[in-house]
């Protein structure tokens, strides 16, 4: 589905992954509101059944993206695979400018 993309990121080694962020600011385009993330362990197990939703970037202010941080993440956890869902964009098109921060 091209609005609601899921991007996955597979680490080398597993790690502890403190906070979550799509910037819009970094990109003249970016246009990212929230998205929902699932962790994976080592072993492939879904470390949350239930996706995470991220905090919302308000549509009229670019410098506060949609992000997640350590009260929402399973810090305690290593992950070896992160599977991040756009579920929502401003201006309802499909995912542009789309940087992530780890």
């Amino acid at each position: 589905n091209n609005l609601k993309p899921t991007i996955t990121v597979q680490f080398d080694k597993p790690a502890e992954v403190h906070s979550l962020t799509l910037p819009r600011d970094k990109t003249p385009n970016g246009n990212v509101q929230q998205f929902e993330v699932t962790f994976y362990s080592p072993y492939g197990n879904k470390i949350n059944d239930i996706p995470i939703l991220s905090d919302s970037s308000p549509k009229e202010d670019k410098s506060k993206p949609a992000k997640l941080d350590s009260t929402q993440i399973p810090s305690d956890e290593r992950v070896s695979r992160i599977d991040i869902t756009i579920v929502r964009t401003t201006d309802d098109e499909s995912p542009k400018g789309v940087v992530l921060d780890i």
